[in-house]
């Protein structure tokens, strides 16, 4: 629809690598689309692990906009569920950006046993679907 930014992000087909690098083998990436993702570190010189995760992402489908792309996995355990950075807070998934763990809707009770979780003035963890960063 007009106006939907989230129309704007990821793929709505399969994309050749050759179409994300440079000759170089160097690709340009948002950086917190590339922190949030699976595999990737933070290491001396920035993040490591980005190459891989974007090429991982050119098949890995968002559970919220179906569009390729997706890189930032639920962490509950055995969760299958990828998202774009967007689409994550968009969909209701938990981000916690101390750890830069996301939950998606269906786990995101898993949240409320996480300190990170729990707000500094009523001690409580509130509506954790309404959380986009605690």
């Amino acid at each position: 629809p007009a106006g939907d930014d989230l129309a704007q992000i990821g793929f709505s087909e399969r994309v050749n690598p050759a179409q994300l690098f440079e000759p170089t083998g160097h690709c340009w990436v948002h950086r917190w689309c590339a922190a949030w993702s699976a595999g990737v570190a933070q290491a001396a010189a920035g993040l490591a692990g980005v190459d891989r995760a974007v090429f991982s992402g050119i098949s890995q489908k968002c559970e919220h906009c179906r569009r390729t792309g997706a890189t930032i996995p639920c962490r509950a355990a055995g969760c299958p569920r990828l998202y774009h950075l967007p689409c994550a807070a968009a969909a209701g998934c938990f981000q916690s950006m101390k750890t830069l763990r996301l939950l998606c809707p269906e786990h995101v009770a898993e949240a409320a046993r996480t300190e990170d979780a729990r707000c500094s003035v009523c001690d409580g963890p509130g509506e954790l679907r309404d959380l986009v960063f605690c």
